[in-house]
This record gives structure tokens, C-alpha cells and sequence, in this order.
């Protein structure tokens, strides 16, 4: 491997750092579990795919400079998703790691499921104790036995 691919790697790696801290921070779930659902690189590609590299950058730097909590994150969080720039893909990312679509931002743009793999190790399904339509079927008898409790956190 040469110098060029081995920088390519650490800067894609640090950005999905980022990406993943920034989204912890909007999501306030543990950048542990994020890393878990194994969807993260996808997204983080994927956002990098629809906004630009240097847009992502800028964005995902913003949102990883957010406090963890205290009584600055609510406002924070709330100018943020006014912000007529980066409220917007702040919006799809929430959207992204609960269901894993992506809403159009545009004219140009469509919206749609990110990957077959996004949709079923999207968040909502074990925060509702459900089974992704289609995808990781519960088994027999499943419908009988009240849902378990949440894993996440």
C-alpha cells in the first residue's frame, strides 16, 4: 500500500469519526451503539455521496462540536436545525439512522431507501421491538410473546 492510499484510508476513517461523534451528539445514543448497528460507514458515505466532501466536512465538523449536554446543547441543536444550510441534512441524518431513507432536499434530488442494509439495522425497529417488514422475521410463534425491552442506549 502506498503513502497516497494509506492518507486516502486515515481521512476516511477520521471522517466517519467524526460523522459517528456528531451523530451521537444529535441522536444521544452512544457512538458505541451507532458503531454497532454496522451502518455508520454507509451513511457516512452516503452523506459525503449527496452533499459534497467539503459541505460534509464543514457540516459534520459542526455537529460534532456539539456539547454532549448541559444547558447550551438544546439551543444549539435547535439553531442548528434552523439553519437554513445544515438544518436540512441535520434532519435527513435523524431520519437516516431511525429508518434508514433519505429524504430529497431538492428538485434534483429523490428520496429514498439508503441501502436494503440501512432500512434493517435502522434504530426504530428494536426501539419499537419490531422486525424490519420483509427482513430478520422474529419466528414462529413471535406475535404471541409480548415485545422485549429496547437494547439500545
Amino acid at each position: 500500500m502506498n503513502s497516497a492510499n494509506t492518507d486516502a484510508l486515515e481521512r476516511s476513517a477520521q471522517r466517519l469519526s467524526i460523522f459517528l461523534k456528531g451523530s451521537s451528539r444529535i441522536l444521544e445514543f452512544s457512538t458505541l451503539t451507532l458503531m454497532g448497528t454496522g451502518i455508520g460507514a454507509t451513511l457516512c458515505d452516503f452523506f459525503v455521496e449527496r452533499l459534497g466532501q467539503q459541505r460534509f466536512d464543514a457540516w459534520s465538523e459542526r455537529l460534532a462540536a456539539l456539547p454532549p449536554d448541559g444547558p447550551d446543547k438544546a439551543q444549539r441543536v435547535q439553531a442548528l436545525l434552523a439553519d437554513a444550510a445544515d438544518g436540512p441534512p441535520t434532519r435527513n441524518l435523524m431520519v437516516a439512522w431511525y429508518t434508514g431513507t433519505w429524504n430529497a432536499l431538492g428538485p434534483n434530488d429523490k428520496t429514498q431507501v439508503i441501502s436494503s442494509r440501512a432500512y434493517q439495522e435502522a434504530l426504530v425497529w428494536p426501539l419499537v421491538g419490531a422486525h424490519p417488514g420483509g427482513a430478520k422475521q422474529q419466528g414462529w410463534d413471535a406475535w404471541s410473546r409480548p415485545p422485549a425491552p429496547s437494547p439500545l442506549r
